[in-house]
């Protein structure tokens, strides 16, 4: 997702399976996890607003006529799935092709194999 917001003259679309949208939360929610984020993400005082903030990336596409199509999906017991309405609302505010679904599952590989012929028929391929 964060590669084709912030290129999106090189990806047509981008899918997401239960993933990371609000690294914010995430970040404040695994403090075992919390020196390993700010190596990668720099500091957690900074990150709202970054290039690495998906919601600040969608926001600066808002507006522009070259943007991917986004498909999202989580589990509705996945833990991630907070974080992941959070995004839904905020990019449904935008003008964005944008999909979501959900159903009920987990954050595993029963949930994302059921997902993924979904993802498959979604991408715009010829």
């Amino acid at each position: 997702m964060k590669l084709a917001l912030s290129n999106p003259d090189k990806f047509a679309a981008a899918a997401s399976l239960s993933g990371v949208t609000d690294l914010h939360d995430m970040w404040s929610n695994i403090s075992v996890r919390s020196k390993e984020f700010e190596r990668i993400f720099g500091d957690i005082n900074d990150f709202a607003d970054s290039s690495n903030d998906l919601f600040k990336l969608s926001s600066n596409l808002a507006d522009k006529d070259e943007k991917p199509a986004i498909f999202q999906c989580c589990g509705t017991d996945d833990f991630l799935y907070e974080g992941n309405q959070r995004f839904r609302k905020h990019i449904e505010q935008l003008d964005f092709d944008y999909y979501y679904q959900e159903a009920p599952g987990n954050h595993n590989w029963d949930y994302w194999d059921a997902q993924i012929q979904d993802v498959l028929n979604w991408l715009p391929l010829k």
